[in-house]
């Protein structure tokens, strides 16, 4: 078993004359994603054109072009050639193993079941077969504890996206003004511009709030979705963090595009 990316290996367990199965860990609509890039430059979905924003997208509805992830012109072309390669080496591995579940991507492994002539197993979710990281402090836990059941809003935004100081003000007020307790994970370096790990609130902030929040650098995330206090999930929707909290049943929410364009549709 090797990950789709690892396409050399799967060339090697051919030239070797060993069965292989590739390995998708994300979204099965990411699969299809791949799949479907070369048909999205050849019909001039790509590059980004603001004036074809609201043209459906054929080949991954019901995108239309705006939903379409943007990279920059120059890269577009080595990034497809890359694609390709990942799902020329799935359609001639032996099946292809994917993170998720029929329940909520039946159609899509039948895309992609289809499209390549390949048995495709939704294998997921993975996380349920192996435990979390423990990188630091559990403390947000106790407190948990001690909130009200399904009264809690959980914010995390992943290990990747970013904001600015202006956005991360706002969502403090935002949260803030709720008048739920909420808990937030603020990684370091989160923040464009701050490489500090303290997070600076804006004046007359942290007053509001009282012990009614709880700030951390890190959380064990499958452990706070898994709680009884939390009853919402405010999340940049990767994968992972979509698969975990449909796994404990948390309600969820995207507050904006963080990066992580064809995760969801």
């Amino acid at each position: 078993v090797t990950d789709v990316v690892w396409f050399s290996a799967q060339a090697a367990a051919r030239d070797l004359g060993v069965p292989a199965l590739a390995l998708m860990t994300s979204s099965a609509a990411s699969f299809r994603t791949f799949m479907a890039y070369p048909a999205l430059l050849a019909k001039g979905h790509l590059p980004y054109d603001e004036s074809r924003a609201d043209a459906p997208v054929e080949e991954l509805p019901p995108f239309r072009v705006r939903d379409l992830q943007r990279l920059d012109a120059s890269s577009l072309d080595t990034f497809a050639g890359l694609l390709e390669r990942f799902v020329d080496a799935a359609r001639r591995s032996s099946g292809l193993i994917v993170n998720t579940f029929d329940a909520i991507e039946g159609p899509v492994v039948g895309d992609i079941r289809d499209g390549l002539s390949l048995s495709v197993f939704p294998v997921g979710p993975l996380n349920r077969f192996s435990p979390p990281p423990q990188d630091g402090s559990s403390s947000c836990l106790d407190w948990l504890d001690n909130q009200s059941p399904g009264s809690v809003l959980f914010v995390s935004l992943g290990t990747v996206a970013s904001v600015d100081a202006h956005e991360l003000a706002e969502l403090a007020w935002a949260l803030a003004d709720t008048g739920h307790p909420f808990l937030w994970v603020v990684r370091p370096g989160m923040v464009r511009g701050r490489s500090s790990c303290s997070l600076e609130l804006p004046a007359g902030l942290a007053e509001q709030i009282g012990d009614r929040g709880m700030i951390v650098p890190w959380a064990p995330q499958e452990k706070v979705l898994g709680h009884a206090a939390v009853g919402a999930f405010l999340t940049h929707t990767g994968w992972n963090s979509t698969v975990e909290a449909l796994s404990e049943g948390v309600p969820m929410a995207c507050p904006r595009s963080q990066g992580q364009g064809g995760t969801l549709h």
